[in-house]
């Protein structure tokens, strides 16, 4: 309302008559002040250059897209609200794409093919500790042309002696919950399934959890691991290498997986989840939840 910001407006006289007007400038201080640290995000681009000490690449940086407000569409928007009793606005923003820049020439330039997302939101403690330790072995990754991506093979041990946490894993297809180290880090490699999956990698080894979790809905896009018997591993089958990166976003509790490479012009469609041989979940009576990793 006006009444709230008097000194948005101004008066200009015309033909001997006061007329009353809107001052866009502060209009603009107000949305620069108010409004844009709460909408824009700045872009992130990849830079990779030399390691002088190793002379191999080094990348640097986390590729991700901004926002910015289109601030003279917002300041229009908010004029014409005002002189329409303060009808709602949807705040315009402009999108910037993050750029993987290659001063090597070693990686070539690449754009982003495709991402996977998931929520943690609500994990205890030692699951969310699981799933960071998890995600320092998956920073940067390229994988060749043609080459496999292995998560038991990029994580390795996964012990407490390795710093994991005890947490529930599902054990017995589905009828038992034991605590075990590593627990929780399914969310992991179900987002990079995810992350496969929508850029069209060939997958080579995955299976779903034999039980339904509310962290990986929507059902059928989650890929359990237990080494050394179950792994999750894909084949880039792009044109080229592929660098694959992640993302914490632990406002949100959320972790987002990207891929960047060449762009051969496939199209992804995902059909689905079709739901079968669904079997009620035991009775908590009947789970186990022992202290020890022994079961």
């Amino acid at each position: 309302s006006l009444s709230n910001h008097k000194d948005w407006i101004i008066f200009k006289e015309n033909n001997h008559q006061i007329q009353l007007d809107i001052n866009n400038s502060k209009i603009q201080e107000y949305i620069k002040q108010h409004i844009e640290p709460y909408v824009s995000i700045p872009k992130q681009d990849i830079l990779v250059q030399i390691d002088k000490q190793k002379n191999i690449p080094l990348i640097q940086g986390i590729g991700k897209d901004g926002i910015s407000i289109d601030i003279p569409k917002l300041t229009g928007q908010v004029v014409s609200s005002l002189l329409n009793n303060n009808t709602p606005i949807q705040v315009p923003t402009i999108k910037h794409q993050a750029r993987f820049i290659d001063n090597t020439n070693t990686l070539g330039q690449k754009t982003l093919l495709g991402q996977g997302r998931s929520r943690y939101a609500g994990s205890p403690d030692n699951r969310i500790h699981n799933i960071k330790k998890s995600l320092e072995s998956l920073q940067n990754i390229i994988i060749p042309k043609d080459q496999k991506f292995s998560f038991l093979e990029m994580v390795g041990d996964i012990s407490i002696s390795a710093g994991y946490k005890e947490e529930l894993v599902i054990k017995k297809s589905g009828q038992e919950l034991v605590k075990e180290a590593g627990g929780g880090i399914c969310q992991v490699s179900s987002t990079i399934f995810r992350m496969a999956l929508n850029t069209g990698m060939q997958i080579d080894a995955w299976r779903n959890h034999s039980r339904l979790v509310s962290y990986y809905e929507p059902v059928g896009l989650d890929a359990t691991i237990y080494g050394p018997i179950q792994d999750f591993v894909f084949t880039n089958n792009t044109p080229s290498s592929i660098l694959i990166q992640h993302e914490l976003d632990e406002a949100n509790g959320e972790i987002i997986f990207r891929i960047w490479g060449n762009d051969d012009g496939r199209k992804i469609r995902l059909e689905g989840p079709i739901k079968y041989n669904h079997v009620p979940i035991p009775d908590p009576a009947d789970c186990s939840y022992p202290n020890s990793t022994k079961k």
